[in-house]
């Protein structure tokens, strides 16, 4: 069984089973693996930084949207207090509105009554009159007679 040859190309470097540990490469390798921690270092950095900028920028955003929302809470505040007085006021006028309501019905059922009581008394008069009418023609024809 032939173990399994290996080939990686890094930085230029081709390392294979048989240079990857020889003294030869060692230097190289080792070099290498600095580089390439260098690089990991250096995308570390660049990568904590970005996220400190953007945990920055992300506070600053969450600091926004809490004033926005405190700001809406509190215009949502006013809104209610301001419907809840509306909603009082509605109220008084609609017990003004049932008082008239019920003063003015009371007023119709006087002024009927008082209608009423007119009609008959109008209607006893026109009675009055007739019963008095044949009277009346007896002294205009006496008073037509007399001219």
């Amino acid at each position: 069984m032939a173990a399994k040859s290996m080939q990686v190309n890094l930085y230029g470097v081709q390392l294979n089973n048989k240079n990857l540990l020889s003294e030869e490469t060692l230097d190289q390798q080792i070099v290498m693996m600095l580089e390439i921690l260098a690089d990991y270092n250096n995308r570390f950095d660049v990568m904590n930084k970005a996220i400190v900028e953007n945990k920055d920028e992300f506070n600053r955003k969450i600091a926004d949207t809490n004033e926005k929302v405190n700001k809406m809470q509190g215009q949502i505040k006013r809104t209610v207090e301001e419907v809840a007085a509306v909603r009082k006021e509605v109220e008084g006028i609609d017990q003004s509105l049932r008082r008239l309501d019920n003063r003015v019905t009371q007023m119709k059922h006087e002024t009927d009554d008082k209608i009423n009581t007119l009609n008959e008394g109008l209607r006893e008069v026109v009675a009055r009159v007739d019963d008095h009418a044949p009277r009346l023609e007896a002294v205009e024809a006496l008073a037509a007679k007399t001219d």
